[in-house]
């Protein structure tokens, strides 16, 4: 019988825990939401709608209204729009001029002048995809695969010097 209790708390908490991402209003549960339910046109439209309330003034997207944008957010939401299908050019150019403001002298994207490995790769990846579609991207991405590289070939010598100690 406890272990019945148990199961049946462990499944209640469970749905509790998806119901709570559903309802999640921050920009990388809503760009979740939206890659996820991108094939349904109805909850897609609402979603992206959502999403696109998060755009800041500085062109990027922020989890908070009328915050400034951070680009760990921006990439999260652009990616999730551009898998969704949308298109819109006035979105797109100010998505690229607060990317292109915010990219750090090393190449990547983060928090200040403190870049990530994980908000680096993740606008690469909008880069990317925004270059398939014909927009001018190459002059962030060329700097930010420079980042990335630099960053493993210096984890690499790391680990290898660690290995030669050992």
């Amino acid at each position: 019988a406890a272990l019945l209790a148990t199961n049946q708390l462990d499944q209640a908490l469970a749905r509790q825990a998806i119901s709570s991402l559903s309802l999640a209003d921050n920009t990388e549960s809503l760009a979740r939401q939206l890659i996820a339910n991108s094939a349904d046109t109805i909850k897609r439209f609402q979603l992206q709608n959502q999403l696109l309330r998060h755009t800041s003034d500085n062109g990027g997207f922020s989890d908070v209204s009328g915050a400034d944008g951070t680009a760990f957010d921006t990439c999260w939401a652009m990616n999730a729009l551009l898998v969704s299908g949308y298109d819109n050019s006035s979105t797109v150019e100010g998505t690229l001029a607060f990317l292109r403001d915010t990219q750090n002298a090393d190449g990547g994207w983060g928090v200040g002048s403190q870049s990530s490995i994980e908000t680096t790769s993740c606008t690469i990846e909008v880069l990317s995809r925004l270059k398939l579609q014909g927009w001018n991207t190459q002059f962030m991405l060329s700097p930010a695969s420079d980042f990335l590289r630099v960053l493993l070939i210096d984890h690499t010598e790391s680990a290898l010097s660690n290995e030669q100690l050992a």
